[in-house]
């Protein structure tokens, strides 16, 4: 084989390899295992080399604080690495379940490495009192440049929510919520629930007039 086969040869290898994972996973998903992709990620977290998009692909279908759980055990680089390999959504939602201290590192890698729009959209995406711990527990350049990068409203209203103590009420509160007009049939309401993503720890909905008094 010359010289130039080599590299050909090693993403066969790579290719090959995913997808015997994801034959892994559909035979245990056979088998009635009830978190099959916790092993496909045990097994890619104890190769040498980090298969960043392999890793990420797995850990996108975690629950999030397993997926968490395996961004926790690589260094912050590899973590913020795998980051941004994953679907966003499920990548705000292991970032909001990891702990502060080892997702605040992570973060701070992604700015550094000139992803901070990236890393906004991850705090965009997550619940505003998760969204304020995180940004509260940044160093102040990088939350100045993280909240530089949010839409004006949310930033202006993670702002707020970070001036409390995280204990406090205040700290404890969020600016996400669901509003309906006291004028909608329960067939309207129904359906503006429907369209919305329920924020985490809702137990309650508003109901506004028209002047947007409750």
């Amino acid at each position: 084989m010359s010289e130039h086969d080599s590299p050909a040869h090693s993403t066969s290898d790579k290719s090959d390899d995913r997808e015997h994972e994801v034959q892994g996973v559909t035979r245990l998903q056979s088998e009635g295992e009830s978190d099959p992709y916790d092993e496909v990620v045990s097994r890619l977290l104890e190769q040498e080399h980090v298969d960043s998009p392999a890793i990420a692909d797995a850990v996108s279908e975690q629950e999030p604080a397993d997926a968490a759980d395996a961004l926790e055990a690589l260094e912050e680089e590899d973590a913020a690495d795998v980051l941004e390999h994953m679907e966003i959504q499920a990548a705000a939602d292991a970032l909001a379940e990891m702990d502060t201290s080892l997702a605040t590192g992570v973060v701070e890698d992604l700015v550094d490495e000139g992803s901070a729009q990236y890393a906004a959209k991850l705090v965009q995406r997550m619940a505003p009192d998760d969204a304020a711990d995180l940004l509260q527990a940044l160093s102040r350049p990088h939350r100045e440049k993280l909240l530089a990068d949010l839409p004006s409203p949310q930033a202006a209203g993670l702002r707020r929510l970070i001036g409390y103590d995280p204990e406090s009420a205040g700290g404890l509160m969020t600016t996400d919520y669901i509003a309906l007009r006291d004028s909608m049939s329960v067939a309207q309401a129904i359906e503006v629930i429907r369209a919305r993503p329920i924020p985490e720890g809702m137990q309650f909905l508003l109901v506004v007039t028209a002047a947007g008094e409750l």
